[in-house]
């Protein structure tokens, strides 16, 4: 460093002089004397030094009024006297210091002068003594303009906690966030080499965290914080406690949900909020608000949890205030708690369709004709399959968590088994007063290959996808997830299986035949056998030379160029797909049905895409062999039926095969489908009734003549590269209120969603907030959900409230209010004036 001296001075006087000036002073307090030899050996341009051990303070006032106009050099081989000791302050006030320190070169490199910043520096002097923490500091000035002591503080603050944006805000929440720790590292560091008064002070200017007759600690700071934000959400007195005491609203809820959303943070703002809640003062203050408040509060858990527990006890006591129990979760799901509830909310909105359907249902009753039946069920009534489905996969999540959805899944069962017998035994009555399978023009099981693919065929190469028990609540689930997709068009159809519905009939009927026989407990085609992926092919091949059959997964071991060449040249392929019925047919892995049926729409959403990406296919059709019936619960006896004399050669839950024509009572006979050497009959139990028989499941059945193992789906689905003309884009939001000026740090914003929710617009999530003009977030982020479907702009409007951050908000800058994808992508940027009284 001393080599560096003459340098440093010599650059210090060659310095322009400002107007009025002709020569410059400096003076140079070397409080231990370092210099004292090397000060005699300096030779400067131009510039005379006069050495304070031997020059009094008089001899050297004389020399600068009366010597020569050669710049100055005044050394002083100790520290600066107090005022009232120092006969040359007048002059010291309109010259240059110089200092010969770490602190002195690293403000001459960043071109900060005068005393109160070097005051300011020297408060810190254990910092900067080390070359890393000088270097990190650095970096920070780099992004802060310095002129204030303040702005050193925050600069230390934020080198020393290494915060990402130079905010305040950002070194709280880095400090509070290290309460999670056995140590509070970051706490350490900053007593170490900041200084704990300076960081009070700001919270005390910041957020009114009080200091005179309090105890500062980061504990009661944080319990501050998470009290004064909660009161104020909910709308109670703030409870006085020893630990706690009141802040200020405003910039508590700015910090707090900026901790929320902050990713690297947001954890330890969970087990921080958490183990807070659990002090008696707090649960005590929660366990206070009343149901209307709940619905506002977001700073702790507790609030999720009481209104869960609302819904749940509201539902199960029968309550039908249905579009108010949505409209709770609906809330619900921008607020920072929402991740961990989803399943149990989605359970809770589950059972709410569930009961305002069979509250419909009961309201409006059911049609007697089996047509009528048949489109009920295929326009309206699949929906009780697929929300008894998304209830038990999100119960399933949760169960072994937490019991408390115990209560509303015996409701559940309650109004599913209710739904199943009032459907399906007047379905069995229709069947049985009219006669015979057929239903209008909607097309027989065995009459797909005809009707749906060698149509399709004749344009273009067909992918014929058949999933085993792919029932059609869960085709709809894939045909809206496709047309929510800008490359796809999905339409859904139905056809009407055949009886028994199970898996060797349903796959032989969508293969193409002109016969159906049935030999050695095998079903022929035109004489050809079926009962395997080879034997389909060779069924296919005989009607359409260039065709092929594979399995699901032989296809997805392939690779991309393999495949290439293992489709090349085919006009219909046909993909046999198992999930559903595997695992259903499994007794111990039967209740694992339901969320068998969510995999299935995600590998056959990904089979679609990979062979549109690989080979670029055009038309699918995808299909089912059968249905089924599923219920979670144990079945009593009531559900079940002795077969008696009904035995015979093909015998399962759902249905028995025998040479008898005549029917028992409760349940259905039809002709055996299929050719044999003598007349066969197919007995079913009417309803969901099961057979007393041996073997396999009782819970997960098909075989019989219900709605749900009848009804198959067809869905075509077609796919372009350029996409549908309308676009499959999210849903636009726009801002409407007319305001560009900030003039309170509370401010309401009006945002119209653009277009509403429908099939080919789907629904997005944005986050909006103001940023400074350095990027810095300065309000709070607010969760935008744009799901709509209403057809009316005044029901997409989002009133959604701004918080600023109190503080020093300066006229002559703009704030721009950013609004970006859920992934952080910009979607727009508005700048808005500033206005507001600063308060700090």
């Amino acid at each position: 460093m001393r080599e560096e001296l003459a340098p440093r001075l010599q650059h210090l006087f060659e310095r322009e002089l400002k107007r009025g000036q002709t020569r410059h002073i400096v003076f140079w307090y070397d409080a231990n004397a370092d210099y004292q030899k090397e000060i005699h050996d300096i030779h400067l341009d131009q510039v005379q030094i006069l050495d304070g051990s031997t020059y009094g303070q008089f001899q050297m006032k004389y020399e600068i009024e009366a010597g020569s106009h050669d710049h100055l050099l005044l050394y002083f081989p100790y520290p600066q006297p107090e005022i009232q000791e120092d006969w040359l302050r007048d002059v010291y006030e309109y010259s240059m210091s110089f200092h010969m320190d770490h602190i002195a070169m690293l403000m001459e490199d960043l071109a900060l002068e005068g005393e109160r910043l070097r005051a300011a520096f020297d408060r810190y002097s254990i910092f900067f003594r080390a070359r890393d923490r000088r270097e990190t500091f650095r970096k920070v000035a780099g992004r802060l303009y310095i002129q204030r002591e303040d702005d050193v503080d925050l600069a230390v603050m934020s080198a020393v906690t290494k915060v990402d944006t130079i905010h305040f805000f950002s070194v709280v929440k880095h400090i509070v966030s290290g309460e999670t720790e056995a140590e509070n590292k970051a706490w350490s560091r900053l007593q170490k080499y900041g200084r704990r008064d300076v960081f009070w002070d700001w919270t005390q200017r910041y957020f009114g965290y009080p200091l005179k007759g309090n105890k500062p600690s980061i504990s009661g700071f944080i319990k501050s914080l998470l009290l004064t934000h909660s009161s104020d959400e909910v709308g109670i007195a703030f409870p006085g406690k020893e630990e706690a005491t009141p802040l200020d609203p405003v910039n508590c809820e700015v910090l707090i949900n900026q901790w929320q959303n902050d990713p690297q943070y947001y954890q330890a703002y969970r087990t921080l909020a958490n183990k807070y809640e659990q002090s008696d003062d707090v649960f005590k203050l929660l366990s206070s608000v009343s149901e209307e408040k709940l619905l506002h509060g977001d700073t702790f858990a507790f609030f999720d949890d009481k209104i869960i527990a609302y819904t749940i006890e509201r539902l199960v006591e029968g309550g039908q205030n249905f579009n108010r129990y949505q409209q709770l979760i609906t809330a619900r799901r921008s607020t920072h708690w929402w991740d961990l509830y989803k399943d149990k909310y989605q359970a809770i909105e589950a059972a709410i369709a569930l009961k305002a359907g069979v509250w419909s249902l009961e309201q409006e009753g059911l049609p007697y004709i089996k047509e009528e039946l048949f489109d009920y069920y295929r326009n309206d009534g699949y929906r009780f399959d697929g929300n008894y489905r998304k209830f038990y996969t999100a119960y399933d999540q949760v169960q072994s968590r937490s019991s408390i959805l115990d209560g509303l899944k015996d409701e559940v069962e309650e109004i599913y088994h209710y739904f199943l017998d009032t459907l399906d035994f007047k379905w069995s009555d229709a069947l049985a007063h009219e006669g015979g399978l057929e239903v209008g023009d909607v097309p027989a099981q065995n009459k797909f290959y005809t009707h749906f693919v060698r149509k399709l065929a004749k344009k273009q190469r067909v992918y014929v996808i058949i999933s085993d028990a792919f029932r059609y609540a869960l085709a709809r689930d894939l045909s809206d997830q496709l047309n929510n997709q800008n490359k796809y068009t999905a339409e859904l159809h139905a056809m009407l299986g055949q009886v028994p519905s199970y898996t060797p009939l349903g796959m032989a009927s969508l293969l193409p035949h002109r016969t159906l026989s049935y030999q050695n407990n095998s079903y022929l085609l035109d004489g050809q056998p079926t009962n395997s992926t080879k034997a389909r092919e060779a069924v296919l091949q005989q009607k359409e030379p260039d065709s092929m059959a594979i399995t699901y997964s032989d296809l997805q071991s392939l690779s991309k160029q393999a495949l290439r060449e293992r489709l090349r040249g085919q006009r219909i392929v046909y993909i046999y797909h198992n999930v559903v019925d595997n695992l259903g047919e499994q007794g111990p892995s039967e209740h694992q049905v339901l969320t068998a049926g969510d995999r299935a729409v995600e590998e056959l959403e990904g089979l679609i895409l990979r062979l549109f990406n690989t080979v670029s296919a055009g038309d699918f059709l995808v299909t089912a062999d059968h249905g089924f019936i599923y219920t979670r619960d144990p079945l009593g006896e009531r559900s079940k039926r002795p077969i008696d004399g009904l035995s015979g050669d093909l015998e399962n839950h759902r249905f028995i095969v025998n040479d008898s024509p005549d029917r028992d009572q409760g349940t259905l006979t039809f002709p055996f489908p299929a050719d044999t050497d003598h007349p066969l009959y197919v007995h079913v139990p009417k309803g969901t009734t099961r057979f007393k028989v041996r073997g396999g499941g009782e819970n997960y059945v098909h075989g019989g003549a219900s709605l749900q193992e009848l009804t198959i789906p067809v869905l075509h689905v077609q796919t372009s590269r350029k996409g549908r003309s309308e676009g499959d884009a999210p849903v636009n939001i726009q801002l409407t209120s007319l305001t560009r000026k900030l003039t309170n740090s509370v401010t309401y914003l009006d945002f119209l969603q653009s277009e509403r929710v429908a099939d080919r617009r789907r629904p997005a999530r944005y986050l909006a907030c103001f940023v400074s003009e350095e990027g810095t977030v300065v309000s709070n982020v607010v969760h935008i959900i744009a799901d709509a479907t209403s057809s009316q702009p005044q029901e997409r409007v989002y009133k959604e409230k701004f918080v600023l951050a109190q503080g020093e908000h300066d006229p002559s800058t703009t704030y721009d209010l950013l609004v970006t994808y859920e992934d952080g992508t910009e979607y727009m940027r508005i700048p808005f004036a500033v206005d507001i009284l600063s308060s700090i």
